[in-house]
């Protein structure tokens, strides 16, 4: 994999497959219990990744722009997995603080299935946010060419 340019792999712990699962899933999140529950049961395990040389990345403003650019600088956060949709002049900015930046990381492999537009990659670059390129192998994408994603960015 390395010889092809792969140098980072990120694993996942699966996909809800099944209608119901999926149903399931999306009917659980309640306000109230991101807010209770979800987000302080985040601080401690985040507080001993941290304790333990781990860096944070998560996937973010892939569907709906939700402002991901400015939390993950927040956070302290190393990357931003995605970002197809338009990140804020404040979200870059903030991405883009030194000495400590948060990259992105565009999947352009994703964005055929769900009809994705291209990502803002020029106005990251443009901002001083570091880009990187990555495939993404998921149920919908099954891409592990790091050649076609090169491809896909020019």
């Amino acid at each position: 994999m390395l010889r092809r340019g792969i140098t980072l792999i990120e694993a996942k712990s699966g996909y809800r497959l099944t209608r119901s699962a999926r149903c399931c899933a999306c009917c659980s999140f309640r306000l109230l219990d991101i807010v209770n529950k979800q987000i302080p049961a985040f601080v401690k395990p985040k507080e001993d990744g941290n304790k333990a040389g781990l860096e944070i990345n998560f996937h973010g403003d892939e569907m709906h722009p939700l402002q991901y650019g400015t939390t993950a600088a927040d956070l302290g956060a190393r990357a931003i997995l995605h970002c197809e949709k338009m990140l804020t002049p404040e979200d870059l900015q903030d991405m883009a603080r030194k000495p400590e930046p948060v990259f992105v990381v565009l999947l352009l492999t994703t964005k055929f299935i769900p009809k994705l537009p291209n990502p803002p990659a020029r106005d990251m670059i443009t901002a001083s946010v570091p880009v990187t390129l990555g495939s993404d192998y998921n149920p919908n994408v099954h891409c592990l060419s790091m050649p076609l994603t090169v491809n896909m960015a020019q």
